[in-house]
């Protein structure tokens, strides 16, 4: 297993209730992605469409890549507003429909091949699951395109998010 990076989309009606309910937002979030994940499967759920997402285990890679090439004002792997309870490593995170623009406009100016300019082995040594190399650039850059696309579409739709790794 190990720690995945989790999102999902939440209009601001589901997110202030998330932030008044945090049991409720565990439990939608849970009975949401269960859902969702054969839906997706079964190509019932369009991409644009999807509201959950995870980048797996590559988050902390990213993360590490995109401070590198372009520092984020919200960290779209660790920043937000904490709130609730743990539920897997650490508690989930709220990010505002403005979070989500903002880190929606970030991806998309940011190329995967400008990450791959700031990749560097040694800074990449004490990543999540690291050292990566180069051998594991394709599925970063499955993963970083896939973010880029779930945060558009998040913003396009108005939509906040819940973060956190699971």
């Amino acid at each position: 297993m190990g720690m995945v990076a989790e999102y999902v989309r939440m209009t601001p009606v589901e997110l202030e209730r998330a932030l008044a309910d945090p049991e409720w937002a565990e439990e939608f979030t849970d009975d949401l992605l269960e859902g969702e994940f054969d839906a997706v499967l079964d190509g019932e759920v369009t991409e644009a469409d999807r509201r959950g997402y995870d980048v797996d285990k590559t988050w902390d890679a990213m993360r590490i890549l995109l401070h590198r090439a372009a520092p984020f004002e919200t960290c779209p792997f660790l920043g937000g507003t904490p709130f609730g309870e743990v539920w897997s490593y650490d508690r989930p995170r709220a990010l505002t429909v403005e979070q989500v623009r903002s880190i929606a406009e970030g991806l998309g100016a940011v190329a995967f091949d400008r990450l791959l300019d700031a990749f560097d082995e040694g800074a990449l040594a004490g990543a999540y699951l690291g050292p990566w190399d180069r051998d594991g650039v394709e599925m970063l850059r499955e993963h970083y395109d896939g973010l880029v696309r779930y945060f558009a579409a998040a913003a396009q739709a108005g939509h906040g998010m819940i973060a956190y790794l699971g």
